[in-house]
């Protein structure tokens, strides 16, 4: 398939997406309405990594995507999402408001006593 085949046929398939999603096609007299933003196939790559590493499947990811390394896999293509990030906050939270070391010592919530992530 030569590029601008190919460029073609992604057009068409991010039109479709759109008319999918509430859009319209334009017209000389109706405006066409685009209801998702364009994106590239290579950006779906980030996102399929991604969602594969917050549904907890690390190393089976880069057999998935086609990486023969697995470090491409995790530094380049997958991304910490918020959700990601809240849970593991949250995790450390709920380890460090479990009784440890709340005798004074080293552990419990710290030597400010507080939330760990400024929430």
């Amino acid at each position: 398939m030569t590029h601008t085949a190919y460029n073609a046929a992604w057009a068409s398939y991010l039109g479709y997406l759109n008319l999918k999603a509430g859009g319209r096609r334009g017209s000389r007299s109706n405006p066409k309405f685009q209801v998702i933003e364009e994106f590239t196939a290579h950006q779906l790559l980030h996102t399929y990594s991604s969602m594969l590493y917050d549904a907890g499947v690390d190393p089976c990811a880069q057999k998935f995507l086609g990486h023969a390394d697995l470090q491409v896999t995790l530094k380049i293509y997958t991304h910490l999402s918020e959700e990601k990030e809240r849970g593991a906050v949250d995790a450390l939270n709920r380890f460090l408001g479990d009784g440890a070391g709340t005798d004074g010592g080293e552990g419990g919530k710290g030597a400010t006593g507080g939330d760990v992530g400024g929430e």
